[in-house]
């Protein structure tokens, strides 16, 4: 560990990192209706959550917008932002379309992450982006992401359950 290290500030990716090593048996979020996730788990799923996202192009200085109801995938697809370097840009769920396509035109997102049995339809509006004057004419080079089935885009928890299928199955990352 250099000087320099160890005089550096923390920041929250690292408080992240430091708190789902930290204790990996503890009890930390009670899904409504399942199960009590670890923090080992959450950790791990959050790993899995940064893999996929690696793999589909996420990576430091991407520029994240997020679209979800209030769901648990929320938090890896969070802590794996952070973890990434990337740039968070979370939409409120209630905005509508003009506030939502202000954001992502005003944040530069180059990503768009979604909760697709709510947003699938907004997340295809939002890729046309002829909504707003602002945006008239412009192409929105955004990827589109979801963390569950949908029309457009790609399921990111799928990807991330095929990282933890490669990562059992020991074969090479993708």
């Amino acid at each position: 560990m250099s000087t320099d290290d160890l005089h550096r500030p923390l920041y929250l990716p690292d408080l992240i990192a430091n708190t789902l090593n930290q204790t990996p048996g503890r009890p930390f979020l009670q899904i409504s209706g399942g199960p009590m996730l670890t923090l080992g788990e959450i950790r791990d799923l959050t790993s899995q959550y940064i893999q996929a996202l690696q793999s589909l192009g996420v990576g430091s200085g991407s520029r994240v917008a997020s679209l979800f109801s209030n769901r648990p995938e929320v938090l890896h697809v969070a802590n794996a932002v952070q973890l990434l370097a990337a740039v968070a840009v979370p939409m409120h769920p209630l905005g509508g379309v003009a506030d939502h396509l202000h954001v992502i035109l005003d944040a530069q997102a180059n990503v768009l992450i979604f909760d697709a049995e709510r947003f699938s339809e907004r997340a295809a509006e939002l890729a046309k982006l002829r909504l707003t004057p602002r945006a008239r004419g412009k192409r929105l080079r955004c990827s589109h992401l979801s963390h569950s089935p949908a029309t457009r885009g790609l399921e990111v928890s799928r990807a991330a359950a095929e990282v933890c299928f490669t990562c059992r199955d020991s074969r090479p990352w993708r």
